[in-house]
């Protein structure tokens, strides 16, 4: 066979005119196309047969440009009917070629053949070859005025032309943040199923099943921060990874299912994607416990060690391995946190002395402190004087708070503002001169106005317009006094961590991404 093709492709360089009774034309066509690897009926190519007459070719014999072989190589008709094959081609001097045995009848005028076939595993990716057509002299056989005769000849045109370049593929897995992946949240210790980040797998080439995900946690946590993670596929859980001792890696099989009358397979469809939804136990946060205060959770896929992340195509059966990179935002944890919310004021009315009025609640896991608020004042026609900020555990705003001045008085003195004066102004907590801290209990709401003693117009209209400040960056725990002189830290507070609660501690944070407060900050503009 070997020696046949190698003939064969020889003659097709230069094949001497023969005196066949007929010829037989074949023009090589098609469309570059990619064939996935060990996979089966792949498109290898396009042949149109041209004849005067109705002949029987007792063999057609292609060449092929690389030496990795074909297998399984079918001709099928314009209706998709085998017409020849199955055959398998072999290697010819640094080539492969295969020749179809099984008598072909071409009718008379223009037919249209499809070749298809299996790429062999010796293929890799991204390598391109043709399948060429070859001359043949050898006697077919043809219908003439009287009954069959032999005596035809297979010439190719243009000569020498081969088939369309064909991309060997392989399956392959990539993993990408998805587009519906989370921002920055925070959240209590001992919180359960956090949502984390939410991965995108896609499969391109072959439909795959996805048999493992391998996780890193970023070193803005530790281990002792997760419980457990669990891995969903919508709301059906997929998976449960564990992150022990110091180890900052993990991976876990994935099934869908909970009990063997349930369980299936994780299935990712060729050319689309799957999102993969990552969630989090968090451990408590205590003397006993193991969280911590201000840790950001980042949970992403591990491409450190690709080879832990891996499907199976459908096909094939052959292992394939995820690419690519993940980057969630992840979850900030602390034992408590505060929102905040803006509260009414009227528009206008400014006689009034009122500039801003806003809200904190803390989480049911426990009470937070405030030592520092922070804000931006202007004011135009107008001068404002013994500017402070007032606490109140009630929305009517007439209950004061206690641990602070007299009336829910937060700071020791007031700001004065004069006419077209802006500028940013800090409100220390303080009793009697003496420093101190706003608590607001677990689960409650105090309530805070921002206003100034008298006010002073020097126009006919007048304006003011007051803001409590957001930070853009976010603050590691810190000292009270490292903390109040960091640049871009207006509000500084503590989730009150038991064993670290204290000035000196480092248990003190800015408000960046706490709830309710954008780095914008929360404003409010007031006139006559």
């Amino acid at each position: 066979m070997k020696r046949i093709l190698l003939l064969l492709f020889l003659l097709s360089i230069a094949l001497p005119a023969s005196a066949a009774r007929h010829t037989v034309i074949a023009v090589p066509s098609g469309t570059e196309s990619d064939a996935v690897i060990n996979t089966p009926g792949q498109y290898l190519g396009e042949i149109e047969l041209r004849s005067a007459r109705t002949v029987t070719l007792e063999e057609l014999t292609f060449a092929v440009s690389t030496p990795d072989l074909l297998n399984n190589i079918y001709l099928l008709d314009e209706d998709g009917v085998i017409v020849a094959g199955p055959v398998d081609a072999v290697s010819v001097d640094g080539f492969s070629g295969f020749q179809f045995s099984d008598p072909i009848q071409v009718p008379r005028g223009r037919s249209s053949y499809t070749l298809v076939g299996i790429l062999s595993a010796s293929f890799v990716n991204g390598e391109t070859f043709t399948v060429c057509p070859l001359p043949s002299e050898t006697n077919h056989r043809y219908r003439g005025r009287h009954g069959w005769k032999d005596d035809v000849r297979v010439i190719v045109l243009p000569r020498r032309q081969c088939g369309p370049e064909i991309t060997a593929r392989s399956a392959s897995l990539t993993v990408s943040t998805d587009a519906s992946s989370p921002g920055l949240s925070v959240v209590a210790g001992g919180s359960s199923g956090v949502v984390v980040g939410v991965f995108n797998f896609r499969a391109t080439y072959e439909t795959i099943r996805l048999d493992r995900i391998g996780l890193k946690l970023a070193e803005s946590a530790y281990p002792g921060d997760i419980g457990s993670v669990t891995l969903w596929d919508g709301t059906t859980q997929i998976g449960r990874a564990f992150f022990t001792g110091t180890n900052r890696t993990t991976s876990c099989v994935v099934l869908a299912g909970t009990s063997a009358a349930t369980i299936r397979p994780v299935i990712i469809t060729v050319d689309s994607d799957k999102q993969i939804i990552v969630r989090a136990d968090l451990a408590n946060i205590g003397i006993a416990d193991p969280g911590r205060s201000g840790d950001i959770v980042k949970i992403d896929y591990d491409d450190e060690h690709p080879e832990s992340t891996f499907g199976t195509g459908l096909i094939n059966g052959i292992r394939v391995h995820a690419a690519g990179s993940t980057d969630v935002v992840g979850v900030r944890m602390f034992r408590s946190y505060p929102t905040f919310a803006i509260d009414s004021l009227p528009p206008t009315g400014l006689a009034d002395g009122g500039l801003l009025r806003f809200k904190v609640t803390a989480s049911p896991a426990g009470a937070v402190m405030f030592a520092r608020f922070g804000f931006h004042i202007e004011a135009e026609g107008v001068e404002l004087h013994d500017v402070n900020l007032y606490g109140y555990t009630d929305p009517a705003y007439s209950q004061p708070i206690g641990g602070v001045n007299v009336g829910g008085q937060i700071g020791t003195s007031g700001i004065v503002l004069e006419n077209n004066q802006r500028g940013t102004a800090f409100v220390y907590a303080s009793t009697r001169g003496h420093p101190s801290a706003v608590v607001v209990p677990a689960g409650a709401t105090h309530y805070f106005e921002l206003r100034c003693g008298s006010v002073s117009p020097l126009a006919p209209t007048y304006i003011a317009a007051a803001a409590l400040l957001g930070e853009e960056t976010l603050s590691p725990p810190s000292t009270l006094t490292e903390l109040g002189d960091e640049p871009g830290s207006f509000n500084l507070w503590s989730p009150l961590t038991p064993g670290l609660s204290g000035y000196n501690e480092s248990d003190w944070f800015n408000t960046y991404g706490l709830p309710g407060l954008p780095s914008s900050g929360l404003i409010q503009v007031r006139s006559n």
